[in-house]
């Protein structure tokens, strides 16, 4: 079954704002001295390479569905992959895209703001173009930019989810992601 463009811009819309709401809290709840320690629940070993890479890929899939490649976004590839040669392994060059940890929560709150302004932008005729860009490997593909945009809000949430993970094993329980208690119920609708 096809989806039209007017069934994904409420929802969109909805999920761009909850992810600004969710990243700030996120960034709020994070005690400083947890930020740089190694967790084995995190992809990229700490909060601070995951806040890092929740800024990065939002800023590098803006450019990519807004018609500019990754190499409008130089370091991303730097950052982004696996260099055998070097032994160099994502979670180590996330944890330098922003070394400050102060810094890193500004830009995480400042790309999720960007992408929700991306996303108010978009017509039901923008979601359903295919937008083509080159991959961190080379290659050329296209996607759809309303499903490009759904991947990019669910990662967030996706490595989110990690921190909680993360600050619930360091004993921290203040973090509450759920749509309702951040958004408001009345808020909570399309």
């Amino acid at each position: 079954m096809a989806t039209s463009a007017a069934s994904l811009t409420a929802p969109l819309r909805f999920l761009a704002k909850y992810h600004v709401a969710a990243t700030r809290q996120t960034v709020e709840c994070i005690p400083a001295q947890l930020a740089d320690r190694e967790t084995s629940c995190l992809f990229f070993g700490t909060i601070h390479a995951t806040i890092n890479h929740i800024a990065g890929v939002d800023k590098l899939w803006r450019l990519r569905l807004s018609g500019q490649s990754s190499v409008a976004f130089e370091a991303f590839d730097r950052f982004y992959r696996n260099d055998p040669q070097s032994g160099v392994t994502r979670a180590e060059l996330w944890r330098t895209y922003e070394p400050d940890w102060a810094r890193s929560t500004v830009l995480a709150v400042d790309a999720a703001e960007s992408t929700e302004v991306f996303v108010l932008a978009q017509t039901e005729e923008s979601l359903l173009e295919h937008v083509a860009y080159q991959r961190t490997d080379g290659t050329e593909v296209k996607i759809q930019r309303g499903a490009a945009l759904m991947h990019l809000l669910n990662h967030a949430t996706h490595h989110r989810g990690q921190i909680h993970a993360a600050l619930t094993e360091a004993g921290c329980r203040d973090l509450v992601l759920d749509m309702p208690a951040l958004l408001g119920v009345e808020e909570c609708h399309f």
